[in-house]
């Protein structure tokens, strides 16, 4: 069994960013991913756009987005892999502040940065249930190719777009829309 300080459950741009936040700033840390790599919908499901980095409504158009995100964001752009938009351009729609990047460079640099940090990585490595000692996750099971393994943290967080770290640990859920709920749907 393995143990952490922190275990990041999911490497889209949320625990992407926690796992590299986290390492940085000296835990030992854990990222479990069910995909084969970093970064979620921007990398594995096509969407290569990274939005809203800044708000198109607030007079001085400040960045409301920085730190690592933007980080990996210029690592890519120097390396001609991303295309910053000029965000000083009057707001038309949603998307035109999008940054958009090279899918495949963006994993490789996502993945360069986690292991800058000392991030220890089990990609393609499902979460599959997590145990408690009352109300605290005390450990959980990933599914790897020889096996279920234990893994243990003091802290969790999860990433998985999903919320199956809080489903396998018990938290309460709703699942759905809340209009589907009144009228008895999903």
């Amino acid at each position: 069994m393995e143990t952490y300080d922190v275990i990041v459950c999911g490497a889209g741009s949320a625990g992407f960013c926690a796992a590299v936040a986290a390492a940085r700033q000296g835990a030992r840390v854990a990222l479990v991913e069910k995909y084969n790599g970093p970064g979620g919908i921007l990398t594995v499901l096509g969407n290569n756009s990274i939005d809203q980095f800044n708000d198109p409504f607030r007079p001085d158009k400040k960045m409301v987005i920085g730190g690592i995100g933007w980080e990996l964001v210029l690592r890519l752009h120097k390396e001609g892999f991303a295309h910053i938009p000029d965000m000083d351009v009057p707001y038309e729609r949603h998307d035109q502040y999008g940054v958009k990047v090279n899918p495949v460079a963006a994993a490789k640099t996502m993945d360069d940065m986690l292991l800058e940090s000392g991030v220890t990585l089990y990609y393609g490595q499902s979460i599959v249930a997590a145990e408690r000692e009352g109300d605290e996750i005390s450990g959980i099971l990933i599914s790897t190719k020889s096996g279920l393994k234990k893994l243990r943290a003091k802290l969790y967080i999860d990433c998985t777009g999903d919320g199956w770290l809080g489903y396998y640990a018990g938290a309460k859920y709703r699942f759905g829309r809340e209009a589907a709920w009144q009228h008895g749907e999903n």
